[in-house]
């Protein structure tokens, strides 16, 4: 997703699913039916003017796909052509919806891009001294690590639940970016 302006170009790791379930979605666009070929209805119908949209798909450089997006219809579709056709039809789909999605809806919000299985131990210091301190042992099982966490003599471990709390910390999703230049206390 390229998130820059013309002066300060930034691309970012888009999500996905997003991305997957817009392709589908613009491959499942399937033509209602034919409305006119009158460029002189263009700005009436929405394909024409500042509230344009056009979608286009490419291969490497090459455009493989294209579409101008208009207004709604009275109807559940939306006015339709193929750039450089005159003639506009209305589709029907879930296409355009995702064409409302913010910059920040096609990022990725994953955090961390590791799996439970590629991990070996997990700890957590508070005060830049170890609070919890988790291993997994040759059966790929979770348990706290008696020489890093302090436990009470009589305390039983719940490994579902230590489990969990290896896979919560990695699968934490991003809820918003500052992309700005910010200065941190």
């Amino acid at each position: 997703v390229d998130i820059g302006s013309s002066e300060h170009p930034r691309r970012v790791n888009a999500d996905e699913s997003t991305i997957q379930h817009m392709l589908e979605a613009a491959l499942a666009i399937k033509s209602s039916h034919y409305v006119t070929n009158i460029k002189e209805k263009y700005k009436d119908l929405g394909l024409e003017g500042e509230q344009v949209m056009q979608v286009s798909v490419f291969a490497g450089d090459k455009e493989v796909w294209a579409l101008v997006l208009g207004n709604n219809d009275a109807g559940s579709g939306k006015y339709a052509k193929i750039p450089n056709a005159d003639d506009v039809f209305v589709v029907r789909g879930s296409f355009w919806s995702l064409t409302k999605n913010g910059l920040m809806d096609w990022r990725d919000r994953q955090i961390f891009s590791l799996k439970d299985t590629e991990l070996t131990s997990f700890k957590i210091h508070k005060s830049g001294v170890p609070f919890l301190v988790l291993t997994k042992d040759n059966q790929e099982i979770w348990s706290l690590d008696p020489q890093g966490t302090k436990m009470p003599l009589a305390f039983r471990q719940d490994k579902e639940a230590v489990a969990g709390l290896v896979r919560n910390a990695i699968s934490m999703q991003a809820h918003g970016f500052v992309d700005e230049k910010k200065e941190l206390s």
